[in-house]
């Protein structure tokens, strides 16, 4: 910040919360002493050529309706099985399947479910 002397710096990724903030504010100031947003979730900035402007704006909390209890949703036409990219599976660490099925066995176990890991090694 110090460095590119921004009209208004904004520091984010942080948890931005009471227990936090002071250490990172203290830190800024060791070397920025100019004009700072501590950014929060739903900051929003207006700029203009002549000034920049914060506010937070008021979030919906929900804004899409909770899904159904009763009635299970239908896959759309053609999508009725999902089948796992090539390029996801390239990237798995197979040799933690073992670990992966205890998990979602004790899961089922304990909620009564029958849900099983979907990814498994093209044979």
């Amino acid at each position: 910040m110090a460095m590119t002397e921004p009209k208004l710096a904004v520091a984010y990724h942080f948890q931005n919360d009471p227990d936090t903030l002071p250490a990172v504010v203290t830190a800024v100031r060791k070397t920025y002493g100019g004009p700072v947003d501590f950014a929060v979730y739903g900051m929003v900035w207006k700029i203009t050529k002549d000034s920049i402007r914060t506010r937070v704006a008021v979030l919906n909390p929900q804004p899409y309706p909770p899904p159904s209890v009763v009635e299970r949703q239908q896959a759309a036409p053609g999508g009725e099985k999902y089948e796992t990219p090539e390029w996801v599976l390239q990237g798995y660490e197979w040799e933690t399947l073992p670990l992966m099925d205890k998990i979602h066995e004790d899961f089922n176990k304990k909620f009564g479910s029958n849900f099983k890991f979907p990814l498994r090694p093209k044979e």
